[in-house]
């Protein structure tokens, strides 16, 4: 497996700089957050020649924070679908072969999600059609169980992927999204086609904390996917505002130590 640092670790940098730490603390690659680069405006050309001579892997997070493809409000679903489109000509640019998204949600918290099924199938086929013609791959990631979350639950994604019926469609098992109280590498057993996979630590009511600071058995994790020879992606993940090589310092052990290298 490869082990690469999400981008907003180091989200006071620009993506040049990034690459650069992440090169010198021993990872294998960055996942590149469309957000921190529409943020910094750097070259997406140039970052990728840098990328390939320092031998670093890339791979793209396309934009999630303010969108929503399945809107009820036409204007922005539509301007959604027409970011995340930009963002699998991003990772063409960048010559990143996976680009991560968000399905979309229901605009109003527990309201019915059937009647957001078509919207979601229709808006990850635009994506994943789009994304053929550039050779990328869509990941797409489970979220967490909220109310407006569509795709939680391995089943949700199965029918997704099955709906969908595009080849270059795939998940994201991000563990920090797993259910509380929900054993990760059974989650994990029961989801289809997974290429990609975010990791960091959770409790009770945080998510998306340093590894080793939450109670995630993410030991057990690392070590199933050793035994099943995965070959993907493990992209430590997390946001730190504050100038600071910390967070990818500390998690780079931390990790280290999970997978018995130290």
């Amino acid at each position: 497996m490869q082990l690469l640092l999400g981008s907003t670790i180091l989200l006071a940098y620009n993506v040049e700089e990034v690459l650069q730490q992440a090169s010198q603390l021993g990872y294998d690659g960055i996942e590149i957050w469309a957000y921190h680069l529409y943020r910094t405006g750097e070259s997406p050309s140039q970052l990728a020649q840098i990328s390939k001579h320092l031998g670093l892997n890339l791979t793209v997070h396309a934009l999630s924070w303010d969108l929503n493809m399945t809107s009820d409000i036409t204007s922005l679903r539509q301007e959604s679908l027409t970011l995340l489109e930009s963002c699998v000509e991003l990772a063409a640019a960048l010559t990143a072969p996976l680009l991560v998204v968000h399905p979309g949600r229901a605009t109003v918290p527990k309201a019915d999600k059937e009647s957001y099924w078509s919207l979601l199938v229709d808006g990850i086929q635009r994506l994943a059609r789009k994304a053929a013609a550039y050779d990328v791959t869509i990941a797409i990631e489970h979220m967490e169980p909220l109310d407006a979350e569509l795709v939680v639950q391995p089943s949700e994604v199965q029918r997704l992927l099955q709906a969908v019926g595009e080849d270059n469609v795939c998940v994201v098992f991000d563990v920090a999204h797993v259910p509380a109280e929900t054993n990760l590498v059974q989650f994990l057993e029961q989801l289809p086609v997974v290429k990609h996979v975010h990791l960091s630590d959770a409790n009770q009511s945080q998510r998306h904390l340093p590894l080793g600071t939450g109670c995630l058995d993410l030991k057990g994790v690392l070590y199933y996917l050793q035994q099943t020879n995965y070959r993907g992606f493990v992209v430590v993940e997390g946001i730190e505002h504050q100038r600071t090589l910390y967070l990818a310092r500390r998690n780079k052990e931390a990790l280290d130590e999970l997978l018995g290298h130290n």
